[in-house]
């Protein structure tokens, strides 16, 4: 068939909205819902559908939502309660109305009578006072196309009709193919800004224009990218129906709170975190919320609860799916995994409880003994961390035994621009997804008390009483033979574990436009898209999950190799961030409380309480310039930046909250047992240490920290939020 009529796509895409808030609202009133608006709400809806519908020609779509439009207006006239039977029946003319609008969608008619219970307008009937017989009609009870079904309905009706549309003067409906071309061109425009601005070394009137020009590309690519951005409520529509059906399905009573239904993101990942969200809902109402009989029996009230809660942290957006179930059996778990063979026995008691929790991610992994329509199979959340992380997200599971299970994923508001740590290896550039990466450590060197090893043959590094199993970019993409032992290693996370990924240098952080790749290149396993350098050069960008499948990374063999090594592990062992200090010393901070390091411009900063901060990653960072701070320091050069300049800055938890430290330029990560030290006299200094064969100051952070004016920020305050139909504003 040919394209669908714009006015037809346009019907077809309204009525979807409309039939999730039916879904809803029946849903609300089976729960006992004495709200008039509510029904009225729905009555409108189904109204509505009938009268565009007949309008467009589409007669059985027209027949089948007049019969349930009678049957709302009996109700809406006071013609008694909702039943089990009656909600029932509504749905059931929900589904049959999608099935035909899909059939639409797909064909361009309705003429698909199979897609409806052959008894639904009869039971329709029979369920409304005064409602005309089926019979004379076709023999699935529908009008022939272009039979009026009812006295109402009439195309004047649909022109004039009800149908309401808030807010309209303030939104418009863009086709999406219109706004991936704004953001394929804000894209390039991107890439040119970042060859200007690696070109870019001078001063003068050209650097002023090019600062401007790098200011207004950011700000039309935010905008851009805002086109883009829709609610998560989009998807969450249909989660009422179905954890009702869900419910019903298991003996269980269920009830659903949703939380942050208007936190936007990508339209492209709303529809790639359906399956992955759906499968979770389906996962708590199966095996996290107990039968009512046995809530009562642990003093519990008999409906469970299950929730959805949406939100913004850090530039990204994080989603929770929880409930108040038994949460996981740990015991159970394991058996399990021991009996399939997941986990070698003689390990089983050296797995600590996270770990466990983690093997329910493994493939083909289930508790349940027998297959049912719901569970069984042992497919269903490997697929959920599979398919987040190919978002460049990633998936926690937190559980308490008898008080339920929050499962929570993180995904960025885009994949067209990405945040990326660019490495080297064999002379290429690659780039890596920073939310993929933990951190970074430079092995081998004279003192470093640390170097790459084997065990059972295996590549790895000890890391904070633990052996890392590594992989070399370079052998892997057949750049070289053997792993380099000098390299750098980048630690990087998939799958639930975390992998060493040895490469020959490491640059810095760049926000990147993601492009992908031709035909030829897309179903390799090492990558997920390419982009263009400052220079122009292109740049391949790394498939972290993709490539710890690829070399089995996290599979058996490795698992039973590290876990055995683990009694070898140094505990003494330390890790550091040094950094140069203004008399050109040596600093060092415990690399435990750094979130990540940045370079960021000096005109970034801002005045905030009589100190300094910054707009960060969509919160707000206080700044501590160290060197400020340090009496002895100030005496030999007082730091400053103007607007000219480059901060280096470590992003430090403290506390509730996070601070940005300012430090001079950053030397090393050093992991060594550090034998030589003595404590220090000096205001903000805690200890002199020898760490890679070099006098080092071991900061006070908590010290310089007290002394920060403005004090570091606690977490993000809530905001309270006006909730109407579904709708999330924020009103304060």
């Amino acid at each position: 068939m040919g394209e669908l009529d714009p006015i037809v796509r346009e019907f077809l895409a309204e009525s979807e909205e409309n039939l999730e808030q039916v879904d809803r609202d029946l849903v609300s009133l089976e729960g006992g819902s004495a709200d008039r608006g509510v029904l009225d709400r729905v009555f409108r809806a189904i109204h509505t559908i009938k009268g565009t519908c007949g309008f467009l020609g589409f007669g059985r779509l027209e027949a089948l939502s007049h019969a349930g439009e009678s049957l709302l207006g009996h109700l809406r006239d006071g013609g008694g309660a909702i039943t089990p039977e009656i909600s029932a029946v509504l749905m059931e003319v929900v589904d049959a109305l999608r099935s035909l609008m899909a059939a639409i969608e797909r064909t361009g008619s309705d003429e698909h009578p199979e897609l409806v219970p052959g008894d639904l307008l009869d039971r329709l009937a029979r369920l409304t006072p005064g409602a005309p017989a089926v019979g004379g009609k076709t023999s699935s009870g529908f009008p022939a196309p272009g039979e009026n079904a009812g006295g109402e309905g009439s195309p004047a009706e649909a022109a004039t009709g009800p149908v309401v549309r808030s807010g309209a003067d303030s939104f418009v409906r863009v086709d999406v193919r219109v706004l991936d071309r704004l953001m394929d061109l804000a894209g390039e425009l991107v890439l040119v800004r970042n060859q200007l601005v690696g070109r870019e070394n001078g001063s003068g009137p050209a650097s002023s224009s090019l600062q401007q020009l790098n200011h207004i590309v950011g700000e039309l690519q935010d905008a851009v990218m805002r086109t883009r951005l829709q609610p998560v409520s989009r998807i969450w529509g249909r989660f009422p129906r179905l954890v009702r059906d869900l419910a019903a399905s298991c003996g269980k009573e269920v009830g659903l709170r949703m939380e942050g239904g208007g936190t936007e993101l990508d339209r492209s990942l709303i529809e790639a975190i359906r399956d992955p969200l759906t499968h979770l809902v389906r996962n708590a109402v199966d095996h996290g919320i107990e039968p009512p009989g046995e809530r009562e029996a642990a003093g519990k009230p008999r409906e469970g609860l299950l929730w959805l809660r949406a939100y913004h942290e850090a530039g990204k957006v994080v989603i929770e799916v929880g409930d108040d179930g038994a949460g996981i059996d740990r015991a159970a778990v394991l058996g399990r995994a021991v009996e399939r063979g997941l986990v070698p026995p003689e390990l089983a008691d050296t797995l600590s409880p996270e770990e466990i929790e983690q093997l329910i991610f493994r493939p083909g992994f289930t508790t349940t003994r027998s297959v049912s329509n719901l569970s069984g199979r042992g497919v269903g959340l490997d697929v959920v961390r599979t398919n987040i992380e190919r978002l460049n997200g990633h998936v926690e599971v937190e559980s308490t035994p008898g008080g339920g299970t929050v499962f929570r994923l993180t995904i960025p508001l885009t994949l067209a621009i990405l945040q990326v740590v660019v490495v080297a290896c064999g002379g290429q550039r690659f780039a890596i997804p920073q939310v993929a990466v933990r951190e970074m450590i430079r092995p081998g060197s004279a003192g470093s008390g640390s170097r790459i090893e084997r065990v059972h043959g295996a590549p790895v590094y000890r890391l904070r009483g633990r052996l890392l199993t590594l992989v070399d970019l370079g052998v892997e993409l057949g750049l070289r033979e053997e792993v380099r032992e000098d390299g750098v290693i980048v630690v990087a996370e998939a799958d639930g574990g975390e992998f060493g990924l040895v490469v020959e240098e490491v640059f810095d952080t760049q926000e990147i436009v993601v492009k992908p790749l031709g035909r030829l290149l897309e179903r390799l396993p090492v990558y997920a898209g390419a982009t263009i350098m400052g220079d122009g050069r292109v740049a391949l960008i790394l498939d972290v999950p993709g490539l710890a499948q690829r070399t089995n990374l996290l599979g058996e063999e490795t698992t039973v190799a590290v876990t055995a090594g683990r009694e070898v592990v140094d505990e003494a062992v330390e890790s550091w961030l040094v950094f140069q200090s203004p008399d050109d010393g040596r600093m060092a901070v415990p690399l435990e409380g750094v979130v990540r390091l940045e370079h960021l411009p000096g005109r970034t900063v801002e005045r905030l309480g009589g100190g300094r901060a910054i707009q960060y990653r969509g919160d707000i960072l206080p700044l501590i310039f160290v060197f400020d701070h340090l009496e002895e320091r100030r005496k030999v050069k007082r730091v400053d930046y103007d607007g000219e300049s480059v901060l280096n800055l470590v992003v430090f938890e403290h506390g509730e909250g996070t601070v940005g430290l300012v430090v001079g330029r950053v030397l090393d990560i050093v992991e060594q047992a550090v034998a030589v030290r003595r404590p220090s006299s000096r205001e903000g200094i805690v200890e002199c240490a020898v760490i890679r064969d070099r006098l080092t100051e071991i900061l006070d952070v908590g010290h310089v920290v007290g002394l920060a004016d403005p004090p570091v920020l606690g977490p993000p305050a809530k905001v309270l939020v006006a909730r109407d139909e579904g709708d999330d504003r924020c009103i304060g």
